[in-house]
């Protein structure tokens, strides 16, 4: 097996494992005025982590941190 193959191959493994609920992180992200906009887009794009949560104190930016999060990770967070 080439070095290439070996490697496609252990990316397809690492994917199949990172969706496995053992391998799975679920995070909540709270403040989301500004850094956590950007923590969402971070997050969402790490293989096994789902953003279940998004919280703020002022109800006015949960919209918009939903919208990032959904479009991110396909499906939305709940907010509280």
């Amino acid at each position: 097996m080439s070095a290439s193959a070996a490697l496609a191959f252990m990316n397809r493994e690492s994917a199949r494992a990172a969706e496995t609920p053992a391998n799975r992180i679920v995070i909540g992200i709270a403040g989301i005025h500004s850094r956590g906009l950007d923590l969402i887009k971070k997050f969402a794009a790490v293989p096994g982590i789902e953003i279940k949560y998004v919280i703020d104190v002022d109800i006015r930016y949960l919209p918009k941190a939903v919208d990032v999060a959904t479009k991110a990770q396909g499906h939305a967070p709940m907010t509280e």
